[in-house]
């Protein structure tokens, strides 16, 4: 047998962080795409006097975050156990915004099933029970959201 050494070459630190910031990013920007839309469908919904839940920028926020924590999680296994740095191609970035998109419903209902329920959750269930809908609060057509 030949046991001849084997250099692995393994990426610098920078370059482990600049990948996994960049592949945060693009999760982050995918949920982004998916609060834009939801944004606007919740305004519609307001101008045409359906009732809505209130508009919680906080939840907002969250939701990115939890989008950049998909994307970040979508680039690990692209690193090739830290030897090469991944080839950012078109497909590459699509589907890292597509991770961040769709990863954020896996994340938060994994974190929903897993975690004890808050205060604000059974306060809101409690609300939703006994006005026999899910909106807590109700805004109207000429009311805009902040933010």
């Amino acid at each position: 047998m030949n046991y001849s050494l084997i250099l692995l070459t393994t990426l610098t630190a920078p370059q482990i962080t600049n990948s996994l910031l960049l592949g945060g990013l693009l999760g982050a920007t995918g949920q982004g795409i998916r609060a834009v839309m939801g944004v606007r469908k919740y305004r519609e919904e307001a101008a045409a006097g359906v009732s809505v839940k209130d508009f919680s920028q906080g939840r907002l926020l969250s939701s990115i975050a939890i989008g950049f924590i998909a994307g970040v999680l979508a680039t690990i296994p692209l690193l090739d156990d830290f030897t090469k740095e991944p080839q950012w191609t078109e497909k590459m970035v699509l589907a890292l915004i597509a991770a961040g998109y769709a990863g954020v419903d896996f994340i938060e209902g994994f974190l929903k099933n897993n975690l004890p329920p808050t205060k604000t959750d059974e306060t809101t269930s409690k609300n939703s029970a006994s006005t026999g809908s899910d909106a807590s609060l109700t805004i109207s057509a000429d009311q805009t959201v902040a933010g």
